[in-house]
């Protein structure tokens, strides 16, 4: 268990709260330390090495694909504009997402006149 240690996600711009901006070696420095604290190794036992960019992308890329707005992913991962939350999505995740809430759509468009009646589909 990893006590003690800190471990959030910030954009090395800005504090959580707003108050003064980290410099990004004080970010990666925090996260190298936190790496250790926790002992986080890979699958041969190795610990493991990574940068903050490495880090924040995996949190991004699973938030966007468990259907959490980009808006939302925007602001936990502190980016200025949605065109850099934007890189999380692959074109073909966003087509299977398309795809599915289109689907979704029809079907309730469809169960509601079926709901209503012949009368209310004309």
């Amino acid at each position: 268990m990893c006590r003690g240690c800190a471990g959030a996600v910030p954009a090395p711009d800005e504090e959580p709260d707003g108050r003064a901006s980290t410099a990004s070696s004080t970010y990666r420095l925090a996260l190298y330390r936190w790496l250790a604290c926790c002992d986080v190794r890979d699958a041969h036992g190795r610990p493991v090495r990574l940068t903050p960019h490495q880090w924040r992308h995996p949190l991004g890329t699973r938030l966007i694909k468990r259907d959490v707005p980009q808006e939302v992913v925007r602001r936990i991962l502190d980016h200025d504009s949605p065109q850099m939350t934007a890189h999380y999505v692959s074109s073909d995740y966003r087509k299977r997402t398309l795809r599915r809430h289109l689907d979704a759509t029809i079907a309730e468009a469809l169960h509601g006149a079926a709901r209503r009646g012949p009368e209310a589909r004309s």
